[in-house]
């Protein structure tokens, strides 16, 4: 295995963490504001 191979896996599995953690990210701040939302429909009904 040369040393450019082993450099550009690296790299791919660096991408692939980087892709994971921002797709968490987006879901964990889509999840957030859906309860923001939700909470501020269920005080303009009481």
């Amino acid at each position: 295995m040369s040393l450019n191979s082993i450099f550009n896996s690296r790299i791919l599995i660096c991408v692939k963490i980087a892709i994971m953690l921002a797709t968490l990210r987006y879901h964990h701040l889509y999840a957030i504001r859906k309860g923001v939302q939700r909470r501020i429909r269920i005080d303009f009904i009481d």
